[in-house]
């Protein structure tokens, strides 16, 4: 029995002085990460971490979709340490940040815009910029007080909640209303505000050429007068007129990263060739652009 007790105090000796696991080293390229993003570009997001993750086997990314203050608000409670936003901080949140000592990377990593939508049926193909401003601030309501071909009935206008990045970007950024946004039907994300459009021949719908990829619905896309009066008077949110500045609801999109590790890998990938491939073909201006090397031959 005495042995016992002796090999049993052994034991226990043995195991308080055994070593406990170290937690695995974590690199820019080894690891996990788990990141919110604006959810007009969770999509975008979750196939820039699959391609990480490709590239980087010992890389686990895990993208969630929320609306762009919940994802900023997370960051500065610092319950995540990176995420993908369509606006910058705003005065509040880059308050809270000095207040709270909160360090970060913010990065540019592609132009994005806002797309007008219209149900196809709707014979209106232009709108200028004050036009947008006037049906997004509710001093034009009717569709005959838009100009160009007659569309009759009241104007539906479908837009995300106050916490989504397009609606500050519509009041604080493009219009800067002192009232909010006079939105008719708001809707939880842009996917349903292509639904909406695509169901309601008077419906106005204003969303991000991201979540237009792959878009099948019955929905036009309206030329804004654009920022250029000495060309092309209406220009499209293509890639040409976004990068050329021509169409004049073009945006930033960020990402937002804090510490090292994973999260600083990943922000470094999304702007190399590989990452901004993926924005390209989305329909997004790329932030780095790769530079043409065309060698010139003379005889």
């Amino acid at each position: 029995m005495k042995s016992l007790w002796c090999m049993l105090l052994l034991g226990m000796i043995l195991s308080a002085c055994a070593r406990k696991p170290e937690k695995p080293e974590e690199t820019a390229t080894k690891g996990t990460l788990f990141m919110l993003a604006a959810e007009s570009h969770e999509g975008l997001m979750k196939q820039e971490a699959a391609e990480f993750a490709r590239l980087y086997p010992d890389v686990t990314v895990d993208v969630a979709g929320v609306s762009t203050r919940e994802a900023i608000v997370h960051f500065l409670n610092d319950s995540v340490k990176c995420i993908c936003v369509d606006r910058p901080l705003n005065k509040e949140e880059l308050d809270v940040a000095t207040s709270a000592g909160v360090l970060y990377a913010e990065n540019v990593i592609a132009q994005d815009a806002l797309a007008v939508l219209v149900h196809s049926r709707n014979p209106k193909e232009v709108i200028s910029y004050d036009e947008v401003r006037d049906v997004v601030a509710g001093t034009k309501s009717v569709w005959k007080n838009i100009a160009g071909p007659a569309w009759t009935g009241t104007i539906e206008f479908v837009l995300t909640g106050k916490n989504s990045g397009a609606y500050e970007l519509l009041q604080r950024h493009f219009f800067h209303l002192s009232n909010e946004p006079a939105v008719n039907v708001l809707v939880t994300t842009q996917q349903d505000a292509l639904a909406y459009v695509s169901t309601h021949p008077q419906a106005f719908g204003i969303v991000s050429v991201a979540a237009l990829r792959n878009n099948s619905l019955p929905v036009k896309v309206l030329a804004v007068e654009s920022t250029d009066m000495t060309g092309e008077r209406y220009v499209k949110p293509n890639q040409k007129n976004i990068h050329r500045s021509l169409y004049p609801l073009s945006y930033s999109l960020y990402l937002y990263t804090s510490s090292t590790g994973v999260q600083a890998g990943f922000s470094t990938f999304v702007r190399t060739l590989y990452g901004q491939k993926i924005m390209e073909n989305a329909g997004l201006v790329p932030a780095v652009i790769p530079n043409r090397i065309i060698q010139i031959t003379t005889e």
